[in-house]
């Protein structure tokens, strides 16, 4: 018998999944909801692949998944990383960027699903090595995009860039590459006034 026959796929997939996961410090829940495995399976692949590991510094998250808006949106970096992420995730055909209301290409939290997410995040750790966003938001952002409320994909009035916006804040609809010139040219010229040439 080889590991490579069909039936077992799906539990290699299954278990590939559910360690990826967890080296990213998911939830429990979070895990469940795309392999279909169960607590008590979850906790024994911690304990046997990360817990008995002291090398591997893997904390288990506990309590409900993080579900406020305004991590994304903090500031220009925090932004600037939310919209890498989104992106990433529109790369990777787990949305649809459109303007008015991103649609999810996967339906259903399947182990598909779950490696897609991983991949984006991947990368987008890759890029940004000091993350801001964890596992959890970056899971939970997929959700919040989808739902339209309070974030939307929206085209900068600078450079017109799409970037991810605070659906619920007026402002000048300028993505984080453009607040930040705005803001360096303000400093500049608050600098040089006054000042004989």
């Amino acid at each position: 018998m080889r590991i490579s026959d069909s039936r077992y796929a799906r539990e290699r997939s299954q278990l590939e999944l559910a360690l990826r996961m967890i080296a990213y410090e998911a939830r429990t829940c979070t895990i469940r909801t795309c392999t279909g495995l169960s607590d008590d399976r979850i906790r024994k692949i911690y304990t046997t692949y990360f817990k008995s590991e002291p090398r591997i510094n893997v904390r288990r998250q506990r309590g409900k998944p993080p579900t406020r808006i305004s991590i994304y949106v903090k500031n220009p970096t925090h932004q600037g990383e939310t919209t890498t992420l989104a992106l990433l995730y529109c790369d990777a055909g787990l949305l649809a960027c459109r303007l008015d209301a991103p649609a999810p290409l996967l339906l259903g939290k399947s182990v598909a699903y779950g490696h897609r997410v991983c991949q984006a995040y991947d990368v987008y750790c890759l890029l940004h090595p000091q993350r801001s966003i964890c596992f959890e938001r970056g899971w939970f952002l997929i959700d919040a995009l989808v739902n339209g409320d309070e974030l939307q994909f929206t085209r900068c009035s600078g450079c017109g860039s799409v970037y991810v916006h605070d659906a619920l804040t007026l402002d000048d609809h300028l993505c984080p590459g453009c607040q930040r010139r705005r803001r360096g040219s303000g400093n500049r010229c608050s600098r040089g006034r006054g000042k004989p040439r």
